[in-house]
């Protein structure tokens, strides 16, 4: 019952926030200059849907709004279609410039997640109903808002432009899905050809993708301008964007050869000023999907990072805390009154008079409480901090002192010793618990030296090449991990080394279906029911805590455990029950402990003998108070079968 209840969380986990797009009954002809349109009127709902759902931006979706008509003859000097673009819940149409090379993306409004990510049999159905409903969280066109904000922090951005599209023949085999749908128009950043000059004045592009596994990892020239990316990063929070994933980001690269200075350029803003509420995404969707977040003045951490960690911890890996601070402070001075204000300007006036007040309102309170976010934001990427090294041939020298600090310099093996660090940083004790130092690939050295003290734990990752990692300082803080190339390792006392190779494992069912898991770093603590149904025992809920520790190289947990206190919904009887999950370091092996306390188990006793006359089966019924406590030792072959040897005392 439980693995059920699962599985039919994950589906609304899966539809959760997404509508059904589509075009106006009546589009607008070529000639017109513009048109009256509604952004969604299917997000009109009574009180019984605003209470299971939430309100969200229904009042603006449901709003008629005046725009501009899409005119291909005029628009950049005049654009052609090219090729139907878009995911799993936007449609988009590109167009390029008629004489020249830059291409425009025409983003519907409004989505349709049921027809390009769900299974046919979902459409027209009451699920499909409740999928299309959900989108209502969403803010029509909310990328509107954002150049304002940007502009002010000077932050690379798109701008785009809110128009309808006309039922124009030159649409081609697009005219009949496009014709009438309301939608934002942009450039799309992209590379000039023949090295000159492209979006921004920059010469290359890359995609997020792209810049994490090729770019920054390649050569110590390429370099992130981590206080822009961190600055950016606030005003994701600042606007409640919680969809900053490597799809949904672009970087631009400037200077010179031996110098590139790359900068970000953040895009997609379908979940810009997001606000699912409701009591069923309350208590039914968030505890298992923190992504969906209301709109208020409090932000929430985790529902800000659930899918961005990947570029959080990846690229903000120089930063100290008082950086972290000084970016805030500047980032909350730019912001001001008069950039929100000229923000909100940015929407029609019909949009703007149904939520213009509740912005002003949501917008300042949360940007007075930036700099106390962006420290929360700064504490949870130290506590395990990531460090990349390039591919190329680099000294790593690892400096333990006396009270515990930990400095990481890292530098190009032919640099000289006045050269300039590509890394160097100091980890305090107090908000550090680990370093973890990623070489990558090339024949690098790593040498730990100073204090003896474990106060932070240091972990350095060798790559394909032929390494030297030595520790001088002892006192059982540091791990080697290398199992590719002819390495040399220096130990001394308490140093610990992994020649096993580590392949991370793959997520095989939920919303990451086949994505790596979730992080291998930090805790969390909450509470949470549950609900099952077993023969003898009937129907049963509880609730109780929940406690997951992560760790490196215990995937997808180092430890896991949770307790409940329960009631038999049948006879209404207490019990309580702890499951407790352990990893071994890179090994399929766990240890589990299942222990159980109950007054609410029966069984039915019929007699002895094979003679025993039939009795009504709710007299036979005999009640048994159950303490049983199983240990076990699992090894897991696969995310579906697994091998258990254990014991168990029982006593009924």
């Amino acid at each position: 019952m439980q693995k059920s209840l699962h599985l039919v969380i994950v589906a609304l986990l899966l539809i959760a926030n997404t509508p059904a797009a589509g075009a106006q009954a009546n589009p607008p002809a070529v000639t017109d200059r513009n048109a009256t349109v509604i952004a969604g009127r299917e997000y009109d709902a009574g009180r019984l849907t605003r209470t299971l759902f939430g309100s969200g931006w229904r009042a603006v979706w449901t709003a008629p709004v005046t725009v501009p008509v899409f005119d291909m003859s005029r628009y950049a000097g005049g654009v052609k279609p090219t090729e139907r673009g878009g995911g799993n819940q936007t449609i988009s149409l590109r167009f390029r410039e008629e004489t020249g090379w830059r291409e425009y993306h025409f983003r519907s409004v409004n989505k349709d997640p049921v027809t390009l990510a769900m299974p046919a049999s979902i459409r027209g159905t009451t699920l499909g109903n409740i999928v299309q409903d959900l989108t209502s969280s969403l803010f029509p066109a909310a990328g509107l808002m954002l150049p304002p904000l940007l502009d002010a922090i000077d932050v690379l951005h798109v701008t785009p432009v809110l128009y309808v599209m006309p039922d124009d023949p030159r649409l081609g085999e697009h005219r009949a899905t496009f014709a009438g749908m309301l939608g934002t128009v942009e450039l799309s950043p992209q590379e000039a050809p023949n090295n000159e000059p492209g979006f921004a004045d920059s010469r290359r592009i890359a995609s997020g993708e792209k810049f994490l596994d090729d770019v920054i990892q390649s050569s110590r020239e390429n370099r992130l301008d981590e206080r822009e990316f961190f600055a950016a990063r606030l005003v994701d929070f600042l606007v409640n964007d919680n969809d900053r994933t490597v799809d949904n980001i672009r970087f631009a690269r400037y200077g010179e050869k031996g110098a590139y200075r790359w900068r970000p350029i953040p895009r997609d803003r379908d979940r810009a000023f997001t606000d699912a509420r409701g009591w069923l995404i309350r208590f039914v969707v968030r505890p298992v999907y923190p992504k969906v977040i209301g709109f208020d003045s409090r932000y929430s951490l985790e529902g800000l990072t659930f899918e961005s960690y990947p570029l959080d911890r990846r690229l903000l890996q120089r930063l100290t805390r008082g950086d972290a601070e000084q970016i805030a402070q500047r980032v909350q001075l730019a912001l001001d009154d008069a950039t929100i204000e000229k923000a909100i300007e940015q929407l029609p006036p019909e949009w703007r008079e149904r939520s213009g007040d509740r912005l002003r309102t949501v917008l300042k309170a949360r940007r007075d409480g930036l700099p106390a976010f962006a420290r929360d934001f700064y504490a949870w990427l130290a506590t395990e901090v990531d460090v990349h090294g390039t591919d190329e041939d680099e000294r790593a020298v690892i400096t333990r002192h006396d009270d515990g600090l930990v400095t990481v310099t890292v530098t190009g093996c032919e640099d000289s010793s006045s050269a300039e660090p590509f890394i160097r940083r100091t980890f305090l004790p107090g908000e550090t618990n680990e370093v973890r130092l990623y070489l990558h690939d090339g024949n690098d050295s790593a040498v730990v030296n100073g204090a003896s003290n474990d106060a932070i734990t240091v972990r350095i990752i060798g790559g394909d090449g032929s390494d030297v990692l030595a520790d001088s300082a002892g006192g059982g803080g540091t791990r080697f991990y290398d199992a590719k190339g002819d390495n040399e390792f220096i130990t001394s006392g308490g140093t610990r080394v992994s020649l096993v190779e580590w392949d991370a494992p793959r997520r095989g069912t939920g919303v990451r279906v086949d994505a790596p898991w979730r992080p291998d770093w930090g805790s969390s603590f909450g509470w949470g029911p549950t609900v099952r149904y077993g023969h003898g025992e009937g129907l049963t809920v509880g609730f109780g805590p929940r406690y997951t520790s992560q760790g490196f190289r215990r995937l997808p947990h180092r430890w896991k455990a949770s307790a409940n206190l329960l009631i038999g919904l049948w006879n209404q009887k207490p019990g309580v029950n702890v499951d407790v999950d352990y990893r071994a370091d890179n090994s399929p092996l766990a240890m589990t402990l299942v222990a159980r306390a109950t007054r609410f188990e029966e069984f039915g006793f019929h007699g002895f003998g094979n003679d025993v006359p039939e009795v009504d089966p709710a007299l036979s019924l005999v009640e048994q108070d159950v303490i049983a406590i199983a240990p076990g030792i699992v090894w897991r072959i696969g995310w579906r079968a697994r091998e258990d040897l254990g014991s168990g005392f029982s006593d009924d």
